[in-house]
């Protein structure tokens, strides 16, 4: 399983859920704890990669966190897979996927997908997971994989910036399974713009392969702390390992 994180975090946190010192007071958060929810949903002799994305300094982005997340300063540089903001109540809104940064966070996660490849991990056991921003990375990534049919795409609060999927999802992902849960109370991501977006991804690989033919599935427990925007409450371990 390949986890994107969400912007301005870092993949190590989502190990155990230790998150840094200077968010949550730095003390440990459950609904980060990858390692505890997967062992929740019975997901066992799996090897879990955490990639970092890079710090960006684009300004437009560093304020749009400040200003709407309380995150950062403005100016200090942040961890993000795009130098790009998204209009979240637009659920037609694209990311730029033709502009150097889109191609190089593809690209990058492809080659993470195809280390694996050459470790002899069958194609069909590789699952990408994207959280928050890292939904929308994971999201392009997985359906552009040309090589073979991947295992799945999982997108927990998870945000989509990907209109246009129908028409360049890869021949070999025209079937991949996707999960898609997210809480209708999330306070960084609106559900029903979010709800919206995701219908393109149901027109990618069919509604079938869709949350098997269902619709968003809803994170009841979400933490309200956490602004109902974390990506492992423990209601979603059951549909994870289904």
């Amino acid at each position: 399983i390949i986890v994107l994180h969400g912007i301005s975090m870092r993949g190590a946190e989502y190990v155990d859920g230790k998150l840094g010192a200077w968010r949550e007071g730095g003390r440990e958060v459950e609904q980060y704890n990858c390692k505890g929810f997967l062992e929740m949903a019975g997901v066992k002799g799996c090897r879990v990669i955490l990639p970092s994305a890079n710090l960006t300094s684009y300004a437009p982005l560093l304020k749009v966190l400040q200003e709407t997340m309380k995150v950062g300063d403005g100016v200090q540089p942040q961890p993000s897979w795009f130098d790009q903001e998204k209009d979240m109540q637009d659920p037609s809104f694209s990311f730029n996927w033709s502009a150097p940064d889109s191609i190089a966070c593809v690209a990058y996660v492809h080659s993470l997908v195809r280390n694996e490849i050459t470790r002899g991990i069958a194609p069909n056991r590789i699952f990408i997971l994207g959280h928050s921003q890292g939904g929308c990375a994971a999201s392009r990534a997985a359906l552009t994989f040309p090589d073979a049919p991947l295992g799945g795409l999982l997108m927990l609060s998870a945000w989509f910036a990907s209109p246009d999927i129908a028409k360049v999802v890869a021949p070999a992902q025209q079937t991949l399974k996707v999960l898609a849960a997210c809480s209708p109370d999330d306070k960084i991501m609106p559900f029903k713009p979010l709800c919206e977006s995701l219908e393109a991804l149901k027109g990618a690989v069919g509604p079938h392969n869709f949350n098997g033919g269902e619709q968003v599935i809803l994170e009841p427990d979400n933490a309200p702390m956490l602004g109902e925007h974390a990506p492992f409450p423990p209601s979603i371990a059951a549909p994870v390992a289904a």
